[in-house]
């Protein structure tokens, strides 16, 4: 007995032990072992998983739909069906099949057809669909069969009625065809026994026959009104016979029956029919009825009557959530009863549906109203979702207010609550970046910090790495805290407070760091702070723990700046030390040699020569007087014979050896170096336009600091008369246009224009924007081999080509030859990075195809159609991702290419 007791006591407690296990799970994790157990044939033991889904979340379409699906294994077709229309109601893609398979088993036969009608058009399957197909087609073959049937037992030809209604199973297993076949049957046997009746009834007499005939005939009469009266009304209204269908109507109903023995589809067509439509309001129906007669007036546009009949619905029990989005919507919008929907308990995910139509047509004040003016947000379904997914509501409701530009006003909304909010703040501050809202969108980042911190949460290097962005488009990277930002952005930071003076923090924040640490750029950057501070005694120390540590050849930069400022300290030997350094690994580097010839010299000599520092005070001078000079007609220095010089006879003047829209380029040469170089005279026009003379100069100025391998020094600025010259260092090999022969590779395109990208983000970084990117401006030193070894490839003429195309262009009229290259926005004078990017897609779409986007004469309404045929249209074998990236760059309107360099770059090393 003892034995007994414990087997169910561990059963009971297997049973409970389950029940909880179940109960304990999410509705995702119900839903997962509820499909599982579906898959594995299991439908009685996944109906427990999947109910417990639904209890948990039931708005949810996937919940729903799996649970329909698993009573119809069942073939409980009655609850499928109910599941599968509130699938349908949340989303209705896919629905339609197994709401017309349930119709068609619990006989709805004109239901199932609308269910299948409706799938043709959303079932993403295509065998689904032709089954539909075959199903539509079916069902009407045998509506057409069993209206046969039904005319043929109404006129008592019951061997014809039995042939169709056989007939009509052929197409379909119905009920109502095997009630028709065993009618005809019975009723076709009954006619035969007549004659035996009539015989007996003679024989019993005359009163008796009486009595049996009227009893004979009110039993057949019942079994008509019951049986054969409904299948009748049916036909007649599938057939339009509309009068008919009403006399049998109310036979039916004067006998006793009901007018449930109609569809709800049935009894509208019906009554709208008889244009008697206001009779249904008249009538009791159950509420799935009701819904019906809505949908049904919603999909014929009839919408005021949908929406009385929507009341009915209402009175009796049903709700808001009985109908799909779309028909809600479509019948009060119809009617411009807005501010009435709002008070139907409208799902908040619907009202989100509704903001987002509305602002896509640009009508903020109705998608506002569907946002409950940001109110909506706070409903908690909305922060329950995955913050890594963009489509998650908060993101929408912000985009829409950001189109709305009221940005503000939804930020303050999501202030006020950062517990539910703050895991959103980050993809928030990404989306206001993309906008170009960097003062929000370093805002939203901070509100997230300061939650985390105060939370003792950590801060994740995503966040890390966002924040650092923001604060550089602002340009307040020196005002980021050390504390807030990784390593890895350390060394930003610190240059970012010396750019800005402020010497002791960057100082602050290196000495953090033991030097035994360091790399060779932080004893650059370390130097500049020491010069900044006056703190000269200590670059000593700092050159000899350098020097221990990094060879020449590993950072020449950086021993070049310690040898600069032992010789403007008056360290000769130190300064001669370093430089004779240089000559004797045989390297090359800047002005090294005329630097120690310089220091080699006497003391006296010395003191007369022209240092290179000298030199740049005086080109700088130079050019701050140029911009108050302006230049005669025709105003240029006259090189007599093949050789001038100028500079003060630092620069001889040789052959020509091109020509450009703005310039004539000559061979030069350093008189005391014997270095070549390549002198641009600019055309006279330029320094006319005082204005632009002045831009031209100072970004020359800003553009003769760059120090960028990849870039081609401007090396001076010289005014000679009224004539200008920029001396450029000289590049002995062959402009891109020249290299170009066809198609070009993938990977050598890239290799070309990885370099290309890297000197146009060092200008962007210095605010300095090319403005005349183009093949010819693009240089690969000869010997390069640029499928293998284009590190050495250099990009020309930044800054002032552009500004100086504009003054030309603005005080001639002349344009360049073809500007296939230029933004739409540069042929309207506008400028800025994203026009470089413009410029770079332009290239990059010629090196992989051979030919140009955009072949003119009219390139601007050319450009502002994007009228241009895909990359891989024209060379075959690129990979897809490629026509997404030339679609981006060439992007017509500025704000939807690469926000930033950096950006082309990272999408470009992904193809």
């Amino acid at each position: 007995m003892m034995k007994k007791i414990l087997i169910i006591f561990l059963l009971i407690s297997a049973v409970v032990g389950l029940q909880h296990n179940i109960l304990a799970q999410s509705d995702f994790d119900a839903w997962i072992k509820g499909n599982d157990l579906l898959d594995k044939n299991k439908p009685k033991e996944a109906l427990v998983y999947l109910k417990r889904a639904v209890d948990i979340k039931p708005n949810s379409a996937d919940n729903q739909y799996s649970l329909g699906l698993c009573y119809f294994t069942l073939e409980d077709y009655g609850k499928s069906l109910e599941h599968f229309e509130k699938a349908a109601r949340i989303d209705p893609r896919g629905t339609d099949y197994y709401l017309g398979q349930c119709s068609l088993k619990l006989d709805r036969i004109s239901e199932a057809k609308t269910y299948f009608k409706q799938g043709l058009s959303r079932e993403e399957k295509p065998e689904r669909v032709k089954e539909m197909e075959q199903l539509i087609s079916k069902i009407d073959s045998y509506r057409s069969v069993v209206s046969q049937a039904m005319v043929h037992l109404d006129e008592k030809k019951y061997d014809l009625a039995k042939k169709e209604f056989r007939h009509a199973l052929t197409y379909l297993k119905t009920k109502e065809a095997e009630d028709g076949l065993a009618s005809a049957a019975k009723l076709g046997a009954e006619k035969s026994k007549w004659l035996v009746i009539i015989l007996i009834i003679s024989a019993v007499g005359a009163a008796g026959t009486a009595v049996f005939f009227v009893i004979l005939m009110q039993k057949k009469k019942r079994e008509f009104i019951e049986k054969v009266l409904p299948k009748k009304i049916k036909a007649a209204v599938q057939a339009k016979n509309f009068t008919e269908a009403a006399a049998s109507l109310k036979k039916l109903l004067d006998s006793g029956g009901k007018i449930t023995v109609l569809s709800p589809l049935e009894a509208l067509t019906l009554y709208r029919g008889l244009k008697e439509f206001d009779r249904l309001f008249e009538m009791e129906f159950p509420t799935n009825y009701f819904q019906q007669f809505v949908r049904e007036l919603i999909k014929l546009g009839e919408l005021a009557d949908a929406r009385r009949m929507y009341e009915k619905h209402k009175a009796a029990g049903g709700k808001a959530q009985d109908f799909s989005a779309g028909d809600f919507m479509k019948m009060f919008a119809g009617l411009k009863a807005l501010d009435d929907m709002m008070q139907e308990g409208v799902p908040s995910a619907w009202l989100m549906g509704y903001a987002e139509k509305f602002a896509e047509e640009g009508d903020y004040e109705n998608a506002f109203k569907m946002l409950k003016n940001g109110t909506v947000i706070k409903d908690q379904d909305f922060y329950k979702g995955d913050p890594s997914s963009k489509d998650a509501p908060v993101y929408k409701i912000v985009g829409i207010y950001e189109l709305a530009g009221m940005t503000p006003e939804i930020l303050k909304i999501l202030y006020e609550n950062p517990e539910g909010f703050a895991s959103y703040y980050s993809q928030i501050a990404e989306f206001m970046l993309e906008k170009q809202k960097f003062s929000e969108a370093g805002d939203v980042l901070d509100k997230k910090i300061a939650y985390q911190i105060s939370s003792k949460k950590d801060i994740q290097d995503v966040d890390y790495k966002l924040m650092f962005s923001i604060y550089e488009k602002l340009g307040r990277l020196d005002e980021m805290q050390p504390t807030k930002v990784p390593e890895k952005y350390r060394m930003k930071i610190i240059e970012a407070k010396q750019q800005k003076g402020k010497f002791m923090e960057a100082l602050d924040m290196m000495m953090e760091k033991p030097r035994s640490e360091w790399k060779e750029k932080e004893f650059g950057i370390c130097l500049k702070l020491y010069e900044g501070l006056d703190m000269h005694d200590n670059v000593f120390d700092l050159y000899k723990q350098f020097r221990e540590r990094v060879k020449l050849l590993e950072s020449k930069d950086v021993y070049y700046e310690f040898a600069t400022f032992f010789e403007k300290e008056g360290k000769i030997r130190e300064a001669v030390a370093i430089y004779e350094a240089f000559v004797n690994e045989k390297i090359l580097y800047r002005d090294v040699d005329a630097r120690l010839a310089n220091l080699r010299k006497s003391p006296a000599e010395r003191i007369t020569a022209v240092s290179k520092e000298q030199v740049s005070a005086v080109t700088a001078k130079s050019i701050e007087q140029a911009a108050h000079v302006s230049a005669p007609a025709g105003g240029v220095v006259e090189i007599t014979g093949k050789i001038g010089e100028i500079g003060k006879g630092r620069f001889r003047v040789g052959k020509e050896i091109a020509r450009s829209f703005t310039a004539m380029v000559y061979e030069g040469q350093g008189t005391q170096t014997n270095r070549k170089y390549a002198i641009k005279k600019m055309r006279f026009e330029i320094a006319d336009d005082k204005k632009g003379f002045e831009k031209f100069l100072a970004e020359a100025k800003i553009v003769s600091k760059f120090d960028h391998p990849n870039i081609v020094s401007l090396v001076d600025v010289l005014m000679e008369g009224q004539s200008c010259f920029l001396v450029y260092e000289y590049v002995d090999g062959y402009t891109l246009d020249k290299m170009m022969k066809g198609r070009m590779k993938l990977g050598e395109t890239w290799r070309i224009l990885e370099y290309v990208s890297s000197a146009v983000f060092y200008a962007h970084i210095h605010n300095v924007v090319h403005g005349d990117l183009k093949p010819s401006n693009i240089l690969i030193p000869k010997g390069t081999k640029a499928d293998t070894d284009p590190d050495e490839t250099k990009v020309m003429d930044f800054g002032v080509s552009y500004i100086a195309k504009d003054i030309l262009m603005l005080a001639t009229g002349e344009m360049p030859d073809k500007p296939v290259y230029m933004a739409p926005e540069q042929h309207l004078g506008f400028n800025d990075r994203r026009s470089d990017i413009f410029s770079l897609g332009v290239i990059l779409y010629e090196m992989l195809t051979g030919k140009v986007p955009f072949e003119g004469p009219d390139y601007l309404p050319q450009k502002e159609k994007m009228a241009f045929k895909p990359v891989i249209d024209l060379a075959p074998g690129l990979p897809d991702r490629m026509d997404n990236v030339m679609q981006k760059c060439l992007q017509a309107d500025p704000s939807k290419r690469y926000a930033t360099i950096e950006d082309f770059m990272e999408e470009m090393r992904k193809v």
